[in-house]
């Protein structure tokens, strides 16, 4: 399985959402949501430049990549993380999806 496209939408409410969708070769998509703040969504589209035809099953590789890749950026704290872990949580997704199993279980059970 290969990422073929990370796209964003920004959903209005009582803030708002900008929400993270990961496509994949295999008609799977995962999403994930990161708060929204001036920029994300460039920053998203940006990262998720690297992870195109990457497995999004290897979450902590391509979380460590993302990390190294903006390192320069604040990648530890800020709005740079907060785009990292939209994205983290859409590979979570993605890879529950995959494997079949609801993703609180890939995450040690209720």
């Amino acid at each position: 399985m290969k990422i073929t496209r990370i796209t964003t939408a920004v959903v209005e409410g009582n803030f708002d959402w900008t929400i993270v969708r990961i496509e994949t070769n295999e008609d799977l998509q995962g999403f994930g949501e990161c708060y929204f703040a001036p920029g994300l969504t460039t920053i998203v589209a940006e990262l998720g430049l690297l992870l195109v035809d990457e497995d999004p099953r290897d979450v902590q590789r391509l979380f460590r990549k993302m990390q190294m890749a903006a390192s320069g950026a604040g990648s530890v704290a800020g709005i740079v993380y907060n785009a990292i872990t939209g994205i983290e949580t859409a590979l979570w997704d993605v890879s529950a999806k995959a494997a079949g199993v609801p993703l609180y279980q890939m995450m040690g059970g209720k």
